[in-house]
């Protein structure tokens, strides 16, 4: 989720303590992106809490978000910080705890331990990553160098992989879903939208069907693939476009699709390549200077039939030539930038600009408790 210009992490000091110069300052581009397609969640912003304070079954620190049922029904739900000081994990009976997920077998996505419950909230327990999003250091430093997007986006790969192997399309990956580790190693996030493929579909009369394909519009518009927009179904060949728009904000500071917020004119766009009719526009002097880039752009920005991934190894293509993903994996490889924190419990990139409730100040929730009894 992308954060405002205003946090504490994202502004001037936070710029410079990430190493960024006046110029780089100058680069800033504080537009926001078009909003994402999946208006009813609301989350706050993560609290941590100690192992102490929860169990021994979890590493430290860990994060908290909660999510009101009464405001996830709301197309518009106001935007503050909830605190969750007067609800300590140890007070939350074991049984309210229905989902355990400490099968958790990568370290480049963003591990839910566990989700609880009460009359009035949803509870996500999960790792804490405390080097902020990745949006927020393109921002700071306008274009990244071509070892640093080789590296991110090799982690990124991995993330992806995992998802698809585990039968699942992301569907919403983006720079603000790409958290940052101490390490400096990044770790993919916001599974909200992510979808089981291949799924089985009730077709009525007590029929069901096993879809290789989902329809549903949803995630952020710039980073949709063309089967999104002209509504013929996509599979986990989506996520590798959404890599491919990252990755092109790496090397240029922009989305390939950004027109200002005209979405007429982005899907337009979008539907040109899906549609085979219009290929993704790179500077010559850029084709010239980084071939491998170039290549592996165009690779992801294109119709599906034709998109890597789909068929190829991506992590086999010689842009990730100098990457050890064996390494990398097990954390070895150097990271070009690590974050500086001052202790496992530093809040320093997150916003905090929000004003503080309290959950008892939070409305009650009144309606159907079927959707999530078993949360």
């Amino acid at each position: 989720m992308r954060r405002e210009e205003g946090g504490e992490g994202q502004g001037e000091e936070g710029a410079r303590r990430r190493g960024a110069t006046e110029q780089e300052l100058l680069k800033r581009d504080s537009k926001p992106r078009s909003a994402p397609y999946f208006r009813h969640r609301y989350f706050t912003r993560p609290h941590i809490r100690s192992p102490r304070a929860c169990c021994t079954l979890f590493p430290t620190p860990l994060a908290v978000s909660l999510a009101h049922r009464e405001l996830t029904k709301r197309e518009h739900p106001p935007r503050y910080t909830a605190s969750l000081t007067a609800i300590p994990l140890f007070t939350l009976p074991p049984p309210l705890c229905s989902h355990m997920c400490v099968a958790h077998s990568s370290s480049f996505v963003v591990c839910l331990y566990a989700t609880f419950s009460d009359a009035d909230c949803l509870y996500f327990l999960m790792e804490f990553v405390q080097g902020g999003d990745l949006m927020a250091y393109m921002i700071e430093q306008g274009t990244l160098s071509n070892d640093v997007a080789i590296f991110l986006s090799a982690c990124i790969t991995e993330a992806v992989k995992h998802i698809h192997v585990k039968g699942f399309v992301h569907r919403d990956i983006k720079p603000e879903n790409c958290l940052v580790t101490t390490m400096g190693y990044l770790q993919v996030a916001d599974l909200g939208l992510a979808k089981r493929l291949p799924a089985v579909v009730e077709v009525g009369r007590g029929r069901t069907e096993i879809s290789l394909l989902a329809f549903t519009m949803c995630g952020t518009p710039e980073f949709m693939a063309p089967e999104f927009c002209m509504s013929v179904g996509y599979d986990q060949a989506a996520d590798w476009w959404a890599l491919g728009c990252v990755l092109f904000e790496m090397y240029m500071g922009r989305n390939p699709f950004d027109t200002g917020g005209d979405l007429k004119r982005t899907f337009k766009d979008i539907c040109m390549i899906g549609m085979g009719k219009s290929k993704l526009q790179l500077h010559p002097k850029f084709k010239t200077t980084f071939p491998n880039a170039a290549n592996i752009l165009e690779s992801c920005l294109t119709h599906a039939a034709g998109r890597i991934g789909k068929k190829d190894d991506i992590q086999g293509h010689p842009y990730f030539g100098e990457i050890d993903f064996d390494m990398l994996r097990k954390k070895e490889a150097d990271a070009p930038y690590v974050p500086t924190v001052q202790s496992d419990t530093d809040l320093f990139y997150f916003e905090k600009s929000l004003p503080d409730v309290e959950v008892g100040d939070l409305p009650k929730y009144s309606g159907d408790e079927a959707w999530c009894q078993d949360f």
